[in-house]
This record gives structure tokens, sequence and C-alpha cells, in this order.
């Protein structure tokens, strides 16, 4: 089984989750709940009103969810 290495990065307020240097996803700061977090994957997976670690499980479960569909691994650096 091939295996993707998705990099996690800090920007700012924003964690950012990339591919080869693209941006695939991010955690930010949600604006509605303060103190609270979203995540998006794009149209794959998306959560709000969320603590941080739970986002970040969240998308991090999107992700290998919609990649496995196409028989492949993910690994988050």
């Amino acid at each position: 089984m091939q295996t993707i290495i998705v990099t996690v990065n800090q920007q700012g307020d924003k964690t950012a989750l990339q591919i080869d240097g693209k941006v695939i996803a991010t955690i930010s700061k949600d604006n509605f709940n303060k103190g609270r977090y979203c995540g998006s994957f794009g149209v794959f997976g998306c959560c709000n009103n969320s603590r941080y670690p739970d986002a970040v499980e969240f998308i991090s479960g999107c992700i290998e969810n919609h990649f496995a569909g196409f028989g492949l691994n993910v690994i988050f650096e």
C-alpha cells in the first residue's frame, strides 16, 4: 500500500495540513464561538464549535478515510 505524507504547519492562528506544499485542510479559530475551533477539508469534511484536539482528530480522520478509499495510507508529520 502506498503512503501519503501530510505535513502539519502552524501559520499564525491557523493550522494548515499540506501535501507537497499545497494546503488540503485547515483548522482555525471559530469566528462565531469564542475559544472554539473549526476545521475544513473541502467538501470531504468540516466541523465547528469544537475544542482544538477534537477538530484535529476529526479533520485527520476525514483525510485518512478519504485517502483510504483510494488504497492509500496517510502519515501526519
